[in-house]
C-alpha cells in the first residue's frame, strides 16, 4: 500500500520575498500551517513584523530592497539554510504609455521582477543541489501568458515592461528547471489572475493604476470563467503542493490560478 500524499514542511525553511502583505502573505500563511519555518524579505518591517507574530511556528525576516545589493550580502548568511525559495516580489514600477515609458522605468521593471528572483536562485541554489532536494517557485501573473486587453487598461497606463518582465519570469522558470533537475530541485511559476486586494492612500498614490474604477471588479468577474475573483486559500494551497515532498516530478510548469482568466 503506497502512503498518503505528504504536503507536510516540518523541519523545511521557506524563505519567501514580499511575503509580509498582499497575495504574499497567502503563501507565507499556507507555508506556516503546513510546519515550515520562514524568512520573510520585504521593504517594510513593520508589515513583516506582524506576519512574522501572527503565524504560528518561528519566523525571522529581512528588511530589505532586492533592486539593491545591500540586501543580496545579508541574506548570503542565511542562503545554506534555504529548502523552499518563493520569489514573490514584483510588480510595475511606473506604468505609462509604451511610447515614452523610459529605459530606467523598464530597466527597475525588470530587475524587480526577473533579476531579483535570478540573484535569489543563485544564493540559495547551492545549498539545495548540495542537498540534493529543494523548490523554487518563481510569481508570475496571467500576464506573463497573454497580453493585457487595453480595454481593462486605465488610458496612458500601459502595462508593456510589466508583460515582458513576467513572460521573462516564466523564461527564468524553464532555463533554472534544466539545470536543477538532476539535482532533485524542481523550479515552477505560479501565475495569479484576479486577486482583490486592499491598498492604502500611500500605495495609491504610488501607483495610481491601482485605484479602483467604477465597474472594473465586476469586468473582471465577467471576464473570469468562474464570474469571481480569487479567494483567501486558492493561491496558497498550490503552492504547498509546488513545495511539498509529493511534487517531486512536475517541474519547468507555469499554473494559472486565474479562475479560466486565460482560457478564454
Amino acid at each position: 500500500m503506497s502512503k498518503p500524499i505528504d504536503l507536510r514542511l516540518d523541519g523545511k525553511v521557506a524563505l519567501i520575498t514580499g511575503g509580509g502583505s498582499g497575495l504574499g502573505f497567502q503563501y507565507s500563511e499556507a507555508l506556516a500551517h503546513q510546519g515550515a519555518s520562514l524568512i520573510l524579505v520585504g521593504r517594510t518591517e513593520a508589515s513583516l513584523a506582524a506576519t512574522t507574530k501572527a503565524l504560528p511556528g518561528n519566523h525571522r525576516y529581512v528588511v530589505g530592497d532586492l533592486s539593491t545589493d545591500a540586501v543580496y550580502e545579508e541574506l548570503s548568511e542565511l542562503a545554506g539554510e534555504v529548502d523552499i525559495l518563493v520569489n514573490n516580489a514584483g510588480g510595475a514600477i511606473k506604468k505609462t504609455s509604451w511610447l515614452t515609458q523610459s529605459p530606467e522605468d523598464f530597466r527597475a521593471t525588470l530587475e524587480i521582477n526577473v533579476v531579483a528572483s535570478a540573484r535569489l536562485a543563485q544564493l540559495v541554489g547551492p545549498g539545495m543541489m548540495e542537498r540534493g532536494w529543494g523548490r523554487i517557485i518563481n510569481v508570475a501573473s496571467v500576464y506573463g501568458m497573454v497580453a493585457v486587453d487595453p480595454r481593462n487598461s486605465q488610458p496612458g497606463m500601459d502595462s508593456g515592461a510589466y508583460e515582458v518582465a513576467k513572460h521573462g519570469v516564466v523564461g527564468l522558470t524553464h532555463f533554472l528547471a534544466t539545470r536543477l533537475a538532476t539535482h532533485g530541485v524542481t523550479v515552477n511559476t505560479v501565475s495569479p489572475g484576479m486577486f482583490p486586494r486592499t491598498l492604502s492612500e500611500s500605495e495609491l498614490e504610488e501607483k495610481p493604476w491601482k485605484r479602483p474604477t467604477p465597474g472594473r471588479r465586476e469586468r473582471h468577474d465577467n471576464l473570469t470563467p468562474m464570474n469571481r475573483p480569487g479567494g483567501s486559500r486558492d493561491l496558497g494551497s498550490v503552492v504547498v503542493f509546488l513545495a511539498s515532498p509529493d511534487s517531486s516530478f512536475v517541474t519547468g510548469q507555469n499554473i494559472a490560478v486565474d479562475g479560466g482568466w486565460t482560457t478564454w
